[in-house]
């Protein structure tokens, strides 16, 4: 795309402003109403119906296509197992916490107990042990000298 690096003309400008007054004055688009409830939302209401069922042996196809035959929603098994398990998360969360509970900052902090146990330092090996224990090879300055009394 190239840029002209002549001025715009009068009529551009003028047309540039009401497009950009336009786009500022566009109202905030609000989300489609929604009447009827997300198949989430259905899902969550019927987990504890759904959940008997799926107990009594009902895989997870077969409560898919009776949801799809009974109450007319389309959706797939592996779809109805993770809105069920959302579903159970859910209500298990809102179940487990505790009612009165004080927020994490109002309580005061756990007292760190001290290490019962003395940290010791590694033992100072050989380096013929350490290059054992490594599989290494140790080489001694006379190996050094040996390997590089060629070169002179």
């Amino acid at each position: 795309m190239a840029i002209h690096s002549q001025p715009a003309s009068d009529d551009e400008e003028n047309r540039q402003e009401a497009f950009l007054r336009k786009l500022a004055d566009l109202p905030p688009k609000t989300r489609r109403n929604r009447t009827r409830a997300t198949h989430m939302e259905l899902i969550a209401t019927w987990y504890p119906h759904l959940k008997s069922a799926h107990d009594k042996g009902y895989t997870y196809d077969e409560l898919a296509g009776f949801i799809a035959s009974e109450a007319g929603i389309s959706i797939t098994a592996g779809t109805l197992r993770k809105y069920m398990a959302k579903a159970k998360k859910e209500q298990g969360t809102a179940s487990a916490k505790p009612v009165n509970s004080p927020p994490r900052s109002a309580l005061p902090p756990i007292p760190q107990k001290p290490n019962p146990i003395p940290q010791k330092s590694s033992p100072k090996l050989s380096p013929d042990r350490q290059a054992r224990l490594t599989n290494r090879k140790t080489i001694s300055d006379d190996d050094i000298e040996s390997q590089f009394s060629n070169l002179s």
